[in-house]
């Protein structure tokens, strides 16, 4: 007698966690995202993209203060860069003002890669400046390191951010693909089309 129980314990509380996982499975959201529901918000768009005017900022002021090892390593990298990163600014006013677009992300993305790949240059121009310096018997200018260390941490946080905007950038536009094959195929199911 005292198995019997046992077994309709057993029985009773198996079936109890039976009923209890598939009301679960009924009430569980698919834990999968859509390409909608993954696109990024507003508020992370705003984030990124007042990160990116950060670090642009911070390139700004770093040219200014490597200006005179650069004017003698690569007389044209100045201004060219300049121009990039009011380029730079351009875009990212314009996300701010308008909101987030595929167009508008991807200029995004190509302009910081642009600047990562400027501070690269330059901290390399500089390096060969100071090098052939040496081989000449010449003293390396002073404070050609630090010009160097700032324009290299410059391109660090370029790729950083140019990170983050790329992942966002993707989800974004899966997000646009989604909804345009929605609203096509409504399309297609209308008479006349």
């Amino acid at each position: 007698m005292a198995g019997m129980k046992t077994l309709v314990r057993i029985a009773v509380a198996s079936s109890c966690f039976l009923l209890a996982g598939v009301l679960a499975a009924q009430t569980t959201p698919d834990p999968t995202p859509t390409p909608v529901s993954n696109m990024p918000s507003e508020a992370e768009i705003g984030e990124l993209t007042a990160k990116a005017t950060e670090k642009v900022d911070v390139f700004k002021k770093t040219l200014d203060s490597v200006k005179p090892y650069l004017d003698k390593a690569d007389p044209s990298a100045y201004s060219k860069d300049m121009n990039a990163a009011e380029n730079a600014n351009m875009i990212l006013g314009i996300l701010k003002k308008n909101g987030p677009t595929g167009y508008g992300l991807v200029s995004l993305l190509t302009v910081l890669d642009d600047l990562d790949l400027d501070a690269t240059q330059d901290s390399t121009a500089i390096l060969i400046y100071g090098t052939k310096a040496m081989t000449e018997g010449k003293q390396p200018p002073d404070g050609m390191t630090a010009a160097v260390l700032m324009l290299t941490s410059s391109a660090s946080s370029f790729y950083d951010i140019s990170e983050l905007v790329m992942h966002a950038t993707l989800r974004f536009v899966a997000g646009e693909e989604a909804i345009l094959n929605q609203v096509f195929a409504e399309l297609k199911k209308q008479p006349n089309h």
